[in-house]
């Protein structure tokens, strides 16, 4: 087992400067009976929760999946719609699932894994790999579960950040950020820190094409890897109860209906 190189430096950076604005155009509204919207694949095959089942619906078909033996499913990962991640919270376990909602592997039990660790939050790495972060030590793990190993840890939260409790992680194939309400914590594809943004009031963060997008004040913003800010400015006014980006389109779902605007490509 590896461990990542310590803090050197702690990098705070703060977002406060003016930022660009793109401008979204609806398009389209859709009726969607679901309790969250999840998400959107490049085939534009829609998903989201209602009850205990997530559903992907395409045009021709729907497709659902569910294990009510785990307990509730407290976050979805599609960020590769080969392999789905659903993760239990309440029984430390995640399930990872095909692109029909077939399950890929046995359900992987943390307390049993050989880690002992209540796992609060996971995201999907490349290959056969998950990000694991836990509040026991404060710890990102990169987890193979084919191996069922470690393969990195990063250095304590806690270290730089008193107190820290993570409401969320979202990563791609490069970085991976550990989320509360006032800031975001970087890291790169080794556990390594890297910095961290300040931003106020942050929500639903997701990661697509390498921009980091986030809700804010009831706006959405998004942060590019250069640093680069921008929010949407809608032309019409929807509540935002989630969101997600993909090909240039922005769904906005206000917890009965999902609004699909297009936005210019930047």
């Amino acid at each position: 087992m590896k461990t990542a190189v310590p803090f050197i430096l702690l990098i705070f950076t703060s977002i406060t400067f003016s930022q660009a604005v793109v401008n979204a155009k609806r398009i389209d509204t859709v009726a969607m009976n679901a309790d969250r919207f999840i998400g959107v694949d490049e085939l534009q095959n829609l998903y989201y929760l209602k009850g205990n089942k997530l559903f992907k619906k395409s045009a021709e078909k729907t497709y659902a999946y569910s294990n009510n033996q785990l307990g509730d499913i407290s976050s979805v990962d599609i960020t590769n719609p080969l392999k789905i991640v659903l993760f239990y919270q309440s029984f430390n376990t995640v399930q990872l699932l095909d692109n029909n909602l077939n399950e890929l592997t046995h359900s992987i039990n943390f307390t049993t894994e050989s880690l002992f660790k209540n796992i609060s939050n996971i995201s999907v790495s490349s290959g056969d790999k998950l990000w694991l972060y836990s509040p026991d030590d404060t710890v990102l793990s990169l987890f193979n579960y084919q191996s069922g190993k470690i393969l990195f840890n990063s250095q304590p939260v806690e270290m730089e950040h008193a107190h820290f409790k993570a409401l969320g992680l979202v990563s791609n194939y490069k970085y991976a950020w550990l989320y509360n309400s006032d800031y975001l914590i970087q890291f790169n594809e080794f556990g390594t820190y890297i910095r961290t943004i300040d931003l106020n009031n942050v929500s639903e963060p997701m990661v697509t094409n390498g921009i980091l997008y986030y809700l804010s004040g009831h706006r959405i913003h998004g942060l590019k890897d250069n640093g680069d800010l921008f929010h949407f400015t809608l032309d019409s006014q929807v509540d935002i109860k989630s969101f997600y980006v993909s090909q240039n389109q922005l769904y906005i779902f206000d917890g009965e209906k999902l609004f699909i605007f297009q936005f210019l490509k930047f």
